[in-house]
């Protein structure tokens, strides 16, 4: 039986053909590790050897992932064109916004989420393979049992690989997940006998780090947060910060949502703008799960707003995630000081409240670099995430 290749070579050595068709895969992962990369490559490698291929994504915008493999070269717009790759959108509907992909689902639905995939599945012919990202997501979302006869039921016509970050979760569910499964394929942080290394560990502390072509080695951080109400100049500042960003602006200017990316100074990361409003805290809370840190965007004339601030903040604390606070709009003249705008948060000493023009990209830069550096200085943190 013709093993799922990943793509790279060494790699495929070192699985001696465990990643065998019509089975079930679990990427198990700790917190930090950039699994859905890794899963990405072994669905591009999958459609190249004349497979089609589903990728369902339940914790970003399918536009995301498209620009995530384009930064690696993998061309999956000719698949889609020729019929062969098929995106589904577990994501849109949960931000209460029309989805903009031919398949889609709201995650809370469970034979919503089955429907999905059945008519997806239908419309490919030939050998399948399915990537699920991630089903943590939908763990916690639909539970166990339902997510366990959700992949049996793609699995009977296809491989399926499905995403799983162990925040935590009892170790009964863990242990009934891993058995679930037919392969278990495991990314570590710290163990010899591990598949990938994501974190370089320097006098104890925990260093993410990525492999870019071009750029070399560079500090890593996959997820930094970029939060606070309605209006404090989040999808702003995630424009002005990043390289390459992706403007999801079929959520409107009232539900956006905001992803893009940086490289500067030896590091690279992700940056995401979350919805100010406060029905949308839930889509926070899941975010804040798998974030390295969090910039918060206040508005400096409206104090009236930090309320609302601090109960976001409160949201992404209890992840023990090093933070900064952007006091934004410092060049208009209502806007408070930078010792009042911390008195009225309510923020401790230790926490760098850092003034900020966004629109003119003032005191940005400032309020990376420092978090970058909470982030290292935090070799504990690291080791928390990925404990």
């Amino acid at each position: 039986m013709t093993g799922i290749t990943t793509g790279i070579e060494k790699l495929d050595r070192l699985l001696s053909g465990r990643l065998e068709k019509n089975r079930k895969i679990l990427f198990f992962s700790s917190p930090g590790i950039d699994v859905p990369a890794f899963a990405q490559q072994v669905l591009f490698s999958s459609l190249e050897n004349g497979d089609s291929g589903i990728y369902a994504v339940f914790n970003k915008p399918p536009e995301s992932v498209r620009e995530g493999m384009k930064e690696y070269m993998w061309d999956v717009e000719k698949f889609e064109e020729e019929g062969k790759l098929l995106f589904l959108d577990g994501f849109s509907k949960v931000m209460k916004s029309e989805a903009s992909e031919k398949f889609s689902c709201d995650p809370r639905n469970f034979e919503e989420v089955k429907g999905s995939f059945e008519n997806a599945l239908a419309e490919l012919s030939g050998k399948k393979t399915v990537v699920v990202d991630e089903i943590s997501n939908l763990i916690d979302l639909l539970g166990e049992e339902k997510v366990l006869e959700l992949v049996k039921m793609i699995n009977s016509e296809s491989s399926v690989v499905c995403i799983f970050t162990n925040w935590l979760y009892p170790e009964e569910l863990v242990e009934k997940l891993r058995k679930s499964f037919d392969e278990v394929v495991e990314f570590k942080s710290i163990e010899e006998k591990v598949i990938l290394r994501n974190y370089l560990y320097i006098e104890g502390k925990a260093i993410p780090f990525k492999i870019a072509k071009p750029g070399g080695i560079n500090i890593y951080v996959p997820k930094i947060l970029v939060t606070g109400p309605y209006h404090a100049g989040k999808t702003t500042i995630v424009k002005q910060l990043s390289d390459r960003s992706v403007s999801v602006n079929r959520f409107g200017t009232t539900i956006a949502l905001d992803h893009g990316y940086i490289e500067h100074g030896g590091f690279s990361c992700e940056l995401f703008g979350t919805p100010g409003q406060e029905r949308f805290d839930f889509i926070l809370s899941i975010l804040a799960k798998d974030v390295f840190g969090v910039i918060l965007v206040v508005d400096s004339t409206l104090p009236e707003s930090f309320p609302r601030a601090k109960n976001m903040l409160s949201k992404v604390k209890g992840y023990g995630i090093p933070y900064v606070v952007v006091a934004n709009k410092q060049d208009l003249p209502e806007a408070l000081s930078v010792d009042e705008i911390r008195k009225l948060l309510g923020v401790p000493d230790e926490v760098p409240v850092i003034p900020a023009v966004a629109t003119q990209n003032k005191g940005l830069r400032e309020a990376l670099e420092t978090l970058f550096k909470l982030i290292l200085k935090g070799g504990e943190h690291g080791k928390e995430r990925s404990s």
